[in-house]
């Protein structure tokens, strides 16, 4: 063990909370959430000021303690991205993809609950777990810090925690003072905090976008890109098939009123650098579809890895992008939903690329229809 207590008052300190073994922390820290008291745990942003939400006497003290600006808002900290969705559901497709790409992490999401949502809460976690929000709004975070995480988990009950700052503590990044805050009981001291400084406060918009309320840790780049659904088209040579495919599934997209949504289209035997073919560009011009920019990309295992969804032309396309990464078979498959070859029509006829760009359209329907909603 390295760990090890003191009194500041009435308040037990627990210093260097870096054990091999912080079972007893955790059971410690725990129960006391569970009894209604007030206690200090660090994140990997800022010290945060937690309570059950299921506590009257605790929450009443948060708000009391409350020293900043506008409602009083003390965020609902879930121990995983899993429970934080399944309390919050039904969530737009966005929104979920963004909470489970950026969760774990320093990241804050305030969401507008519909009714449907709020009854949601009730019944996963016995409450709304918000203190000072609007009734049908909440602020929900997931901390990357394993002891909060374990924390919060073995309490058994909704956690809501505030920033010391937001309390009249001189310190956040360190529990420096932590102790003389009123009615703290329990101070778990694990040093600086990886961060120093607050998470990112998300605001998910009930348009299905989001704004960057306050900016922290992450920046609305790397949230954009969290938020971002990517789709890979893969055909041979990625000079018909694939551009074409491209080219319509985004103009799909765009038609549905879809956003966060990226497509992208590379060959398995591409030659780097290749334009798209005549009769392609011809064809989606006619479709006022402009694909003459293309330039053919040759498959790689970072363009998998990126990928939420791969469509492939062929069997022997997603053989090869198996062959590439066995692991994408999980979100491989061939753009026909029945598993059929798109043949590729490249030294045919124009009425050919004709009719495999109308097949395509009618087979990325089906299976935007299928992945989109």
């Amino acid at each position: 063990m390295r760990y090890w207590f003191e009194m500041a008052a009435n308040t037990e300190i627990i210093r260097d909370a870096r054990s091999d073994d912080l079972s007893a922390i955790v059971e410690e820290a725990a129960a006391a959430l569970r009894e209604g008291r007030l206690v200090v745990v660090p994140t990997e942003t800022v010290y945060g000021l937690m309570a059950s939400a299921l506590a009257p006497d605790a929450l009443a003290r948060l708000s009391e303690l409350y020293q900043g600006e506008g409602p009083v808002i003390a965020a609902w900290h879930a121990w995983s991205t899993e429970q934080a969705t399944e309390a919050l559901e039904p969530l737009d497709r966005v929104h979920r993809r963004l909470l489970r790409r950026a969760t774990p992490g320093p990241v804050s999401f305030w969401i507008r609950l519909t009714q449907a949502q709020q009854d949601r809460c009730v019944e996963v976690l016995g409450t709304v777990p918000g203190v000072g929000t609007a009734g049908d709004e909440v602020v929900v975070r997931v901390p990357e810090h394993a002891l909060a995480r374990r924390i919060i988990e073995r309490a058994g009950v909704p956690i809501v925690a505030n920033r010391l700052r937001a309390v009249g503590a001189s310190h956040e990044h360190t529990a420096e003072g932590a102790a003389e805050i009123p009615g703290v009981e329990l101070v778990i001291d694990d040093g600086p905090t990886r961060y120093s400084q607050p998470s990112t406060t998300v605001r998910l918009d009930d348009d299905g976008g989001f704004t960057v309320e306050r900016p922290g840790v992450l920046d609305e780049r790397h949230l954009a890109r969290a938020a971002r659904h990517t789709v890979l088209v893969v055909c041979t040579g990625n000079t018909c098939r694939s551009p074409m495919a491209e080219a319509i599934i985004r103009d799909e997209v765009a038609r549905g009123g879809g956003v966060g949504v990226r497509v992208i289209s590379a060959g398995a035997a591409a030659f780097a650098g290749a334009p798209a073919t005549a009769e392609a560009v011809q064809v989606m011009q006619a479709q006022g579809l402009d694909i003459s920019p293309h330039r053919a990309r040759e498959l790689t295992r970072e363009m998998i890895a990126e990928a939420d969804v791969i469509l492939a032309m062929t069997r022997n396309h997603l053989a090869a992008i198996n062959a590439i990464d066995p692991s994408a078979a999980r979100k491989a498959a061939t753009l026909d939903p029945e598993g059929a070859d798109v043949p590729d029509p490249i030294g045919n006829p124009h009425s050919v690329y004709t009719e495999t760009a109308e097949r395509i359209r009618l087979l990325a329907r089906r299976r935007l229809e299928e992945l989109l909603g």
